[in-house]
């Protein structure tokens, strides 16, 4: 088989099965584009973003944000936006905390960025430091509240924060040895601040989840004693589709029509896009 190409973008092809066993062409069109001023259109870029064949990650697989992931997949029943990017003050100036925004067509989310904070003790439990100033700041899951608390009494006490574990700022146990000078996440939602090392907070990102994560996982199906006796190698009956969505549930919208606005709020140098 061939695919013949003339759209100017990234393209390509494979096989894949959905959970009846049956076969499928899987065919992929990625198409990359300059980030346009306000009111000036969209413009194919002249060097296009290669496919992505194996996801890729900000460091260790499993262990840190998830920066991209394969580009095929047998269906998606809705429209994952994703973004990859920074927190930028306008003007250049300096900054300790700034709300950022991005809008597509009816559907927006916003949330704060924070500059490097640290945990210090208080009369009463513990407190953030006072945030580090600055002009442009990452935004991951990296940086979200969530993480791995590896740093134990006991080493096989080792518990992670399911929602997002490659983030930081949570610990399960509260001991001032391990939590006293830890990072502070760096978003947080707006008129909801993380004030508890050990408590429950929605990890504020733009990019895509684990495909462990509890929001995700629960659609993968059951892989029990039956499938690994009568199944095996094939997808489970009860596996939905919906787990080939990489966006938080969140971010996941009606496939666009064409023609939808779309807004960056603080997320470029110069403010708004």
């Amino acid at each position: 088989m061939k695919l013949l190409n003339g759209t100017g973008m990234a393209a390509g092809f494979t096989l894949g099965l959905d959970k009846t066993g049956a076969e499928h062409v899987i065919v992929a069109v990625k198409g990359t584009f300059t980030l346009p001023r306000s009111n000036e259109p969209p413009v194919l870029a002249e060097e296009q973003v290669p496919l992505v064949d194996a996801d890729t990650f900000s460091g260790d697989p499993g262990r840190s944000a998830t920066l991209a992931e394969c580009d095929y997949a047998l269906e998606k029943p809705h429209c994952d936006v994703l973004l990859n990017g920074a927190a930028h003050a306008p003007d250049g100036r300096v900054v300790e905390h700034i709300a950022v925004g991005l809008q597509v067509g009816g559907w927006r989310k916003a949330f704060t960025v924070w500059g490097n904070r640290v945990w210090r003790g208080a009369v009463i439990g513990y407190t953030p430091s006072e945030p580090v100033p600055f002009t442009s700041l990452p935004i991951s899951y990296d940086n979200a509240f969530g993480g791995t608390d590896e740093r134990m009494r006991n080493p096989t006490q080792v518990r992670s924060y399911l929602p997002n574990p490659v983030g930081r700022g949570w610990h399960h146990h509260i001991y001032p040895e391990l939590v006293n000078g830890a990072p502070v996440c760096n978003t947080e939602e707006i008129n909801q601040p993380v004030r508890d090392p050990g408590g429950k907070y929605h990890p504020m990102a733009f990019g895509a989840i684990g495909r462990g994560w509890p929001s995700r996982i629960r659609y993968a199906g059951t892989y029990d004693q039956h499938w690994q006796d009568n199944v095996f190698p094939f997808l489970p009956a009860d596996f939905d589709t919906r787990y080939y969505q990489c966006a938080p549930p969140d971010q996941q919208i009606a496939y666009p029509r064409g023609g939808e606005k779309v807004l960056l709020i603080n997320l470029t140098p110069d403010g708004r896009r």
